[in-house]
């Protein structure tokens, strides 16, 4: 029981310092300036039935990032813990990895 009380301890002081400082990001930062990014090959994983980043983000930002893969995995949420996301996760690491050898 220490591992989970510790582990659901940390995962909340996070989520209250992003609460408390509004985010790291100021509303619509990345899809303002993914520019800077554009030319970057990059892989966007998201979990079907995420309740805390809503797939129309990640969608919004597939749109201004052309040169990103998209995949939204089924029956998964945020946590990249699921197997599922954990093996999307491989996969588009190693497909990176392909892309720039």
């Amino acid at each position: 029981h220490f591992f989970f009380f510790f582990t659901a301890k940390s995962v909340a002081r996070i989520e209250a310092h992003y609460c408390i400082h509004d985010g790291f990001f100021c509303d619509h930062q990345l899809l303002y300036f993914v520019s800077s990014i554009a030319h970057l090959p990059g892989s966007i994983i998201h979990g079907r039935y995420d309740m805390i980043c809503p797939l129309e983000q990640a969608f919004a930002l597939h749109k201004v990032w052309s040169n990103a893969d998209f995949k939204v995995i089924p029956a998964c949420g945020h946590a990249a813990s699921e197997s599922l996301i954990q093996q999307a996760l491989v996969e588009a690491t190693d497909a990176l990895l392909e892309k720039l050898a």
